[in-house]
């Protein structure tokens, strides 16, 4: 490959590039110290500094960026404050929205990703429409056509408390664990500007990121600054007129999908700590009759060893056609009876135990132990069941008997060891106490 590049002389970058004479800057008589003269020179140092070269590097050729960034990051609250001062005409105002259709136009929106709301201030705050108002792009695109023009004053600090308190809320369609993002729009200095460095630090304490941008040389950086979150370099844009905002659309889109992307890892581990965990243990009530009465005690001796305030955790239990919903320890204990119906065959209480755990949050920690005996991994469909319910689940496997099966080790991702055989050795009491070992180093009880 490196013959290919460099030296044979059909090369795409043959020796004779290096050796031929320059046509301009003569200073020297080989071609690559030329080259990098010219290239030093857009630089303004012969070593420049990391920020001077990515201020210099054409983005605007990987656009692509941003796309990348919004798939893997669908979900945020997304609030628009524009500038309707008299300042701003009405062209210039319509320039606002159309920069604002084609910023959106980047999002993927709906109810369960990307909401937008928008809203316009001057002598006061003129809310358009709420974050729950458009669920599809379509009618989205269509409510920011019909925004209206105000012309007044520039109360930069009521748009943003404004923003803060009402438009972000739960009965407005913020959600919880999506992250709230603010961008602003002006083309001046504020009319109370101690009162808007105030509202903007209120604003920053309640979590939401806050991308300003600023049109025409009458802004007060210092303002933009203290509004945007920080770093300042990644949260404040400047733009000569408001023609110029489309310039900035691919760059903006990135940095507000990566900032959603960054908060939302920030807000899940937060609300994860609140987030309750599910234990459900599972055996079919007709095939293990000889074991179920020991089943049940041993059951009941690791709910009751596992500390349940720490863990926050529920618990179920499924050996008949029903789903036992997710119950507290002391109820789960108290219902911790041996079934009147007859059971479902064993795979498709899987297939129902499936169903039930899918219906759950993803957020949700879930656990899942399965009695059976060995012969019953054999099975291809019950085998087949197990690993679908392992790829939601932390699955683990109690076999009644020692019969091995050589597929069983693909119910374990990541090496972890998840079958366990009940033998003269290891009693179910033992495997149980093995597998509350295992739950209490995610949870940390």
């Amino acid at each position: 490959m490196f013959l290919v590049t460099y030296v044979v002389d059909s090369a795409l970058f043959p020796p004779s590039i290096l050796a031929e004479i320059p046509s301009t800057a003569r200073r020297t008589d080989i071609g690559a110290e030329a080259f990098n003269k010219n290239y030093n020179e857009l630089l303004y140092s012969s070593h420049p500094s990391m920020f001077v070269f990515v201020d210099n590097i054409p983005w605007h050729f990987l656009s692509y960026k941003d796309t990348d960034y919004c798939r893997r990051s669908p979900i945020a609250d997304i609030v628009f404050a524009l500038d309707s001062s008299a300042s701003i005409h009405r062209d210039q105002f319509r320039q606002q929205l159309q920069f604002v259709e084609q910023v959106v136009d980047k999002f993927p929106i709906s109810k369960n990703e990307v909401r937008v709301g928008l809203l316009t201030f001057s002598y006061h705050v003129y809310p358009a429409f709420n974050l729950n108002k458009y669920v599809d792009k379509k009618s989205l695109k269509h409510g920011i056509k019909r925004v209206a023009y105000v012309g007044e004053g520039t109360h930069t600090a009521e748009a943003i408390a404004y923003a803060r308190d009402i438009m972000f809320s739960a009965q407005n369609g913020g959600r919880k664990l999506a992250p709230d993002i603010l961008i602003l729009i002006t083309d001046g200095i504020s009319e109370n500007k101690t009162a808007t460095i105030y509202e903007s630090k209120m604003l920053k304490q309640k979590g939401v990121k806050t991308i300003v941008i600023g049109v025409s040389s009458g802004v007060d950086r210092f303002e933009l600054q203290a509004i945007a979150s920080t770093p300042s370099s990644r949260f404040v844009f400047s733009v000569d007129n408001f023609g110029s905002l489309k310039t900035i659309i691919d760059d903006l889109t990135y940095k507000t999908c990566k900032e959603s992307k960054q908060a939302n890892i920030k807000k899940d581990r937060g609300e994860r700590k609140q987030l309750l965990s599910r234990l459900t243990f599972v055996y079919d009530q007709v095939t293990t009759a000889n074991v179920d009465k020991e089943l049940r005690k041993s059951i009941a001796l690791m709910a009751k060893n596992i500390d349940v305030h720490k863990t926050k955790m529920v618990f179920s239990l499924l050996n008949q056609p029903d789903v036992t919903t997710p119950q507290r320890r002391h109820m789960f204990l108290n219902n911790l009876q041996p079934g009147i119906t007859k059971s479902r065959r064993l795979r498709k209480l899987i297939k129902s135990l499936y169903t039930s755990l899918f219906a759950f949050p993803r957020e949700q920690t879930q656990t899942v132990v399965v009695f059976l005996y060995g012969k019953h991994l054999q099975n291809n469909r019950i085998f087949e069941e197990l690993k679908r319910v392992s790829s939601i689940s932390e699955l683990y496997v109690v076999k009644l008997s020692r019969t091995f099966y050589y597929k069983e080790n693909e119910l374990c991702p990541f090496n972890r060891h998840c079958v366990y055989t009940v033998d003269k050795k290891m009693s179910i009491n033992d495997i149980l106490g093995s597998i509350k070992q295992q739950i209490c180093l995610q949870e940390r009880c």
